[in-house]
């Protein structure tokens, strides 16, 4: 990335000139404070929580599939693949208010910036979890480092982390624990793959509780995505059009079966 495009994503940022500064001349310091419209969030950029934050926050990864949605707050959320937080960040930044915003991340390192940045900065009441979400409940063996957006059940693609086991819950006993019989206006699902075990199994019925499922669909993980696209429909979703061409595996499905908000 050149040094124009590095600008015009720290413009995006309150303190652009700091974090200009930071990255041009102390990039052995790679832990940085980004304040975003007045919101503050610890960046690892060793760790390569700056990709996520950048993808949500400064490009339009997922702004446009929002636009789609009818949201109105309080808001239930569910954030699956939370990285650093950024999408709780992008949520608030969008004036939506939360309710309760449950936010899911595997690596056990990622998921201390993300609880920071969360808690800091979300005003509603933000459960941050640090677990995989899975077809099957079980613990995952799995070797970690210390953060990327690639991270997944499989483990990092680096591979030059520690082995860490890792709690596997299924998508029905998260939604039961956490919300019970209540309506989530949106579940964000990126989970590198683990999506095809989850439509595959038998523990993914109380998505049907959700009103918008924003969901990545990965095709390079071992699974076909027109089967997780079916399945959605199969349980009466709907895929709501974008205009946006860029990140075509991101798309947003609305529940048919749940009445629109007022």
């Amino acid at each position: 990335m050149g040094i124009l495009s590095r600008w015009k994503i720290m413009a995006a940022f309150d303190n652009k000139w700091q974090l200009a500064i930071s990255r041009l001349l102390f990039r052995r310091f790679p832990l940085n404070i980004y304040y975003y419209d007045g919101m503050a969030l610890i960046v690892d950029h060793g760790a390569g929580d700056a990709p996520g934050i950048h993808d949500v926050l400064v490009r339009d990864m997922y702004r446009d599939r929002l636009r789609g949605a009818v949201l109105r707050g309080p808001l239930n959320v569910i954030d699956l693949g939370a990285n650093a937080g950024s999408f709780g960040i992008l949520l608030q930044k969008l004036g939506l208010q939360i309710s309760k915003l449950v936010a899911v991340e595997l690596n056990p390192v990622t998921y201390q910036r993300a609880a920071f940045n969360l808690t800091r900065n979300i005003k509603g009441v933000v459960i941050p979890l640090q677990a995989a979400v899975v077809g099957t409940a079980r613990i995952l063996n799995i070797r970690l480092g210390t953060g990327s957006t690639s991270d997944s059940i499989q483990g990092s693609e680096g591979g030059d982390g520690s082995m860490v086991a890792i709690a596997g819950i299924t998508l029905d006993d998260l939604i039961c624990e956490h919300f019970g019989d209540a309506i989530v206006d949106l579940m964000k699902m990126d989970i590198e793959g683990a999506e095809y075990e989850i439509f595959a199994s038998e523990s993914h019925h109380r998505i049907t509780q959700c009103r918008y499922v924003l969901i990545e669909i990965h095709q390079d993980r071992g699974g076909e995505p027109e089967s997780v696209k079916e399945r959605l429909r199969d349980l009466n979703f709907e895929l709501v059009p974008t205009t946006s061409t860029a990140d075509a595996d991101v798309t947003m499905w609305k529940n048919l079966s749940l009445a629109p908000q007022t």
